[in-house]
């Protein structure tokens, strides 16, 4: 029995040495009239704290919200859709899963089941914020029922939004605005 506790206790520490991330902290939420998306603070899934929005610092931001874990579908959805506008170099594509507070251990966990369950190319990408959910859903003005894609100019002002499944109608729409913001950055650069 002493020699398995001993193993058990090896094993144990050998993955929480390697590959895991930290439990992330709790972050306050706050809005201001310069800021029009909240400020926060997250993880991404490498580890890396990201300050919100100072992070969407593209020209243009595409950022899938998400509150429950069935909306990883809808946002699976959105990437597979999206491919062509997320490889352009001037945009830039964000998940941000919006949880509310929870203990450090269940934050850690949570952290490193979602790390080992996304692509390493995703989490960078992956900002996971622990914060006073029902407050950003407020401010946000969003339903936890649902999952939401909104794209933000680089003064992190909403210039459009969707909730739930893209359709084909969607898709051109968004490629529309990001033609658009593009051309208006273009025209303000010269």
């Amino acid at each position: 029995m002493t020699n398995y506790f001993y193993y058990l206790i090896v094993f144990v520490c050998l993955i929480a040495l390697t590959g895991c991330i930290s439990s992330g902290e709790i972050s306050s939420i706050s809005i201001t009239k310069s800021k029009p998306f909240p400020s926060l603070q997250g993880s991404d899934l490498n580890g890396y704290s990201k300050q919100l929005p100072e992070s969407f610092d593209a020209p243009i931001n595409i950022v899938a919200i998400g509150f429950l874990r069935e909306h990883q579908k809808d946002i699976d959805q959105w990437v597979a859709a999206l491919d062509k506008p997320i490889s352009n170099p001037h945009v830039k594509f964000f998940e941000l899963p919006v949880l509310s507070q929870m203990s450090t251990a269940s934050r850690w966990w949570l952290n490193n089941a979602m790390r080992m369950g996304v692509p390493a190319i995703a989490r960078p990408r992956t900002i996971t914020i622990y914060t006073d959910q029902e407050k950003f859903l407020k401010i946000m003005d969003m339903n936890k029922e649902q999952a939401y894609l909104i794209i933000l100019d680089r003064n992190h002002k909403e210039i459009w939004r969707s909730a739930g499944f893209l359709d084909a109608g969607a898709v051109k729409t968004i490629n529309q605005t990001i033609n658009q913001v593009l051309s208006n950055e273009k025209r303000r650069k010269h």
